[in-house]
């Protein structure tokens, strides 16, 4: 997917932040990744609860991962990780049902990550030791996990990047352990914004399967129309 910012790229695009010069010049000087990392800076700059999602959907929407994860599985006492955690919204739910330890969130931004850990502290939830990593390169720690969680993230990623996410996982996930995402759905793989894709359950179906996972859409949509897809980590032949 061609990734340079010109008109005819751009061409039916809707997304607002694509009409702002200063970000749109992030994505015209440099790579993908280090643009993002940038535009997110400078929206939780302007305001953290607005800069990942809606800042009036705050409390809700940290709610309704932290259940949509439950219902899923999700025990206390699991390794945690939870990708593109962004300035700390689920952050403050999660942490305080799981173990001690247990939580480990990643995401590009500097800045967001300074925000969660502010926050951790604020309102108390630092005492169960949560682990606030940078991941520029979209590597992951090298720690086992049960389960890994990536809600609006694979929404902000091109193809050139999903496939390295998705092989990173499955280094870092224990056999039978889940890998729970959203996305936006569209027949074929595509750009609608500067910072937004869209992809057919298929495409991930097939990268899924070369990394040793079993892919399945499931039917539960958050808000904005993120679908959920749920890719279970199978034993290696050597194990």
């Amino acid at each position: 997917m061609d990734l340079k910012i010109t008109p005819a790229n751009m061409r039916g695009w809707t997304d607002k932040d694509s009409k702002k010069e200063h970000f749109r010049v992030l994505y015209e000087q440099h790579d993908f990744l280090t643009a993002y990392a940038k535009h997110t800076d400078l929206r939780v700059a302007a305001d953290p609860k607005w800069a990942i999602g809606r800042g009036d959907e705050w409390e809700s929407h940290g709610r309704e991962q932290f259940l949509f994860l439950i219902h899923e599985g999700l025990r206390c006492w699991y390794k945690f990780l939870d990708v593109g955690c962004g300035v700390g919204r689920l952050a403050r739910t999660i942490v305080p049902f799981l173990e001690d330890s247990c939580y480990t969130g990643v995401d590009i931004s500097p800045a967001a990550l300074a925000h969660a850990r502010e926050l951790s502290a604020i309102e108390g939830w630092v005492a169960k030791n949560p682990r606030f990593l940078i991941n520029s390169d979209l590597d992951l720690p090298d720690t086992q996990f049960d389960l890994l969680w990536a809600h609006s993230v694979f929404t902000h990623l091109p193809p050139q990047q999903i496939e390295l996410m998705i092989a990173n996982a499955a280094k870092v996930l224990k056999t039978g352990g889940k890998f729970l995402f959203t996305y936006k759905q569209a027949r074929q793989a595509q750009r609608s914004g500067l910072k937004q894709f869209q992809y057919p359950p298929s495409y991930f179906a097939t990268i899924a399967g070369r990394h040793g996972f079993h892919s399945e859409p499931l039917n539960y949509v958050f808000p904005a129309h993120q679908n959920t897809m749920r890719l279970t980590r199978l034993a290696d032949d050597s194990e």
